[in-house]
């Protein structure tokens, strides 16, 4: 036979050992769900908030902040982004594998490439430039406007961290 439901503030307390307990260990037992809840809620929040910003450690991408990132980092979580600004990001149509053309060109070794391509400047400005107006410098067999917009998105940040990265590729 069931013994008669007990019920506290509105709520049946649970059966233990056949008989319905409402002592200390109930208490105990219900503010440990609520703890344990209330983590698992934390734990999924804190999951969600780093997948959103790319895992981000201690700067944001999108921000042009590189607190806490030397710049090669942050142009390494820049580039690896899939959309920047509402723009496809550089890893869309950019590989880093030698002679693996996507929509762009492969950008392997293009911190060497880059130092060779215009007589009288250096690879960094190259980048610079082809970065913010890239039908300057096209590459054979590549159409014009496909790269345009990234001069209004990046900030001289974003593009400086870009332009190390690139560099050390």
């Amino acid at each position: 036979m069931e013994p008669e439901p007990v019920t506290q503030g509105g709520m049946r307390l649970p059966v233990v050992l056949g008989r319905w307990y409402e002592g200390e260990m109930h208490v105990r037992l219900r503010r440990r769900t609520i703890l344990r809840s209330r983590w698992v809620v934390l734990a999924v929040a804190a999951v969600l908030s780093l997948s959103a910003c790319g895992g981000g450690g201690a700067s944001e991408t999108t921000s042009g902040s590189t607190e806490g990132e030397s710049g090669e980092l942050l142009g390494e979580a820049l580039f690896n982004e899939s959309v920047v600004g509402g723009l496809a990001g550089c890893v869309t149509c950019h590989s880093l594998t030698p002679a693996t053309d996507l929509t762009g060109p492969s950008l392997a070794s293009m911190g060497v490439v880059a130092a060779s391509r215009v007589p009288g400047k250096t690879a960094e400005d190259y980048l610079r430039e082809a970065i913010l107006d890239p039908d300057v410098f096209l590459v054979e067999d590549y159409d014009a406007g496909t790269m345009d917009g990234w001069d209004e998105v990046l900030s001289d940040t974003q593009v400086d961290s870009l332009v190390e990265f690139m560099m050390e590729q």
